[in-house]
Formats: C-alpha cells, structure tokens, sequence
C-alpha cells in the first residue's frame, strides 16, 4: 500500500474512517487506538500516576527488606549451647531459656548413661548459627532394646566372640564338656539356662559360651596372673579357655579400684601345674602393691611370660 495511504488515514476522523471499505476501515481504527493511547501517555495524569506507583514499589520494597532482616536474624549469628546430658524432662524449661527450639529425632541405647539423657545434638556444640534455629536431639532410650540371639552352633570361639562383638552381646564365661569338636560352641547360656536362636533378650546382656572339651579331659598348664591388672588377666584367662572369678578387697577410691592389680591366684602358679579345660581361677586385686609378691623370672615358662 503507497505511503501516502497511510498519512490520508491518520488524519482520518472516525466517522470518515467508517464510510471506508473494510481493510482501511481496520487500519484507521488500530491508528486510532494508538493516537489515544500516545496522548494518554503525554497527559499529566499518566505521570502522576507513575510517579506514585514509584513511590509505593519503593516503601513496599524498604519495608519488605526490613520485615526480611528481622525475620531471618540477618548478619546476627549466636553459637550453640551444649545440651547434652540434660533428660528429657528438663529440655522445655532449659530451651524456654535459650535461642533455640528443639526436635527430639532419635533414641539410641548406652549403658553407660542415664535414660532418657540427651546423647547428641545436631548443629554441634559452638556452630554459629541464628537465633530461633531449632536444634535436633538423640536421646538416651530407657531400656536396652531387645535383639535376636544369634545361631553360633558349630562355629569356633574365636568366631563366637566376633560375632556376639557385633550383635551388642558381652561375653560372659566358658564352659566346656566333653565333645569331639575342641572348642566349637555348642549352646549359648544365661542364668543357667541354654538359649535357642532366635531368643529375645536385651542388647548388652552377658551370656556364657559352652564349648567343646574334647575326647577326654584336656589338661592346660595354669597362667601366671601375679602383678597383671583385669584386661591382661581377662585375655589371657580367655586365651587359654579359663573362667576368672574375681575378688576384690576395698578400695578408698574409684582410682584405686581403676589401678588394682592380682597379687594372689587359685590355683596358684605352677610351672608343672595343670588345669582342665574351662576350670575356675580365682583372682584377687588389691591396689596396695606392697601385697604383690615378686615372681622369679626363672620360674616363669618362656610361653607363659608371653602371654
């Protein structure tokens, strides 16, 4: 379509634009709407409306940074109390106190602590973190859970004690029957009473090992335990298929308790002396040293001071 066509329907007025055939008729109206809108743009109350929809991006802006900053603890950081070892029943006065909210997430069972104590928490002690963090806790359980005792029928000592390691189990004593497998396991016990595979009992519990004598009553030479503390008599006592029973006198304290060593066996040492297998020895500790007797290094066997 020639230019000049175009200059003729801008200056077209609407009712010159309707007496037109259809496609000018289309062109004028779109001109038209575009001349009203360029005017609208010129007018003052386009820029005034502008200037206040400026001014209120600009408060809404400011004002949501600012709700943000306060909301979030921007650039305000605080480290991490410690909260392990407070029980449970204390955790909603003592985080009532603090910065922090908490979420009890897990239970695991330790012996050695109380239940129902906190045994861990997550952010660590002395992270920096914010105000409000909430921080999540694992728990002492009340009781032991229970496992199932596992099948150690034909399998060795030495596999036996791996085994029940793994399975949370403590070791209790040896005993030994006549069997033709030396040192096979032939039942778990506790209290005295044989336990099946599959049994429930409480992780952590002690149970005892019946193993294999023998054909006939195998004999094995007595240990010298004189002057060892409790970890060195209790390996070798295992070693060579003996059950310790352990007497102690009275200590002032824990640490004499801790550094208590065996100044007397039954049956004493004796470089001839002969046992059977899964025999008792009685083991008594003093932390008093002046008690231990001192053993000459030429009665002790080359293979029992290795022990």
């Amino acid at each position: 379509m020639p230019r000049f066509t175009f200059v003729f329907i801008r200056h077209l007025s609407k009712p010159e634009c309707e007496k037109t055939g259809w496609a000018i008729r289309y062109i004028c109206r779109r001109f038209q709407r575009m001349k009203g809108l360029i005017e609208f743009i010129k007018s003052r109350s386009f820029w005034i409306s502008m200037i206040l929809f400026g001014i209120l991006l600009g408060v809404g802006f400011f004002t949501l940074v600012n709700y943000l900053r306060n909301y979030t603890f921007l650039n305000q950081t605080i480290l991490v109390e410690d909260f392990r070892g407070y029980h449970q029943s204390e955790l909603n006065g003592i985080f009532e106190e603090s910065s922090f909210r908490y979420e009890i997430v897990d239970s695991l069972y330790d012996a050695n602590e109380k239940g129902g104590v906190v045994l861990s928490q997550i952010p660590e002690v002395g992270r920096e973190v914010k105000q409000n963090r909430k921080v999540y806790l694992t728990i002492n359980a009340s009781s032991a859970p229970k496992i199932k005792v596992p099948d150690l029928r034909d399998r060795s000592k030495r596999q036996a004690i791996a085994i029940l390691e793994t399975y949370g189990l403590q070791l209790g004593n040896f005993r030994y029957v006549p069997n033709i497998c030396v040192d096979c396991v032939l039942d778990l016990e506790r209290d005295s009473l044989v336990l099946e595979p599959g049994t429930m009992i409480e992780k952590g519990s002690f149970v005892n090992l019946i193993l294999g004598g023998g054909e006939s009553s195998e004999l094995i030479p007595i240990p010298l335990l004189i002057d060892r503390d409790w970890n060195e008599a209790s390996r070798i006592l295992k070693i060579n298929g003996l059950n310790p029973v352990v007497i102690h006198e009275e200590y002032d304290s824990e640490e004499d308790s801790m550094n208590a060593r065996i100044y007397n066996q039954i049956p004493a040492f004796d470089s001839l002396g002969m046992v059977h297998l899964g025999s008792e020895v009685k083991i008594f500790f003093t932390s008093d040293y002046n008690k231990i007797p001192k053993i000459s290094v030429d009665t002790i066997p080359a293979d029992t001071s290795a022990q």
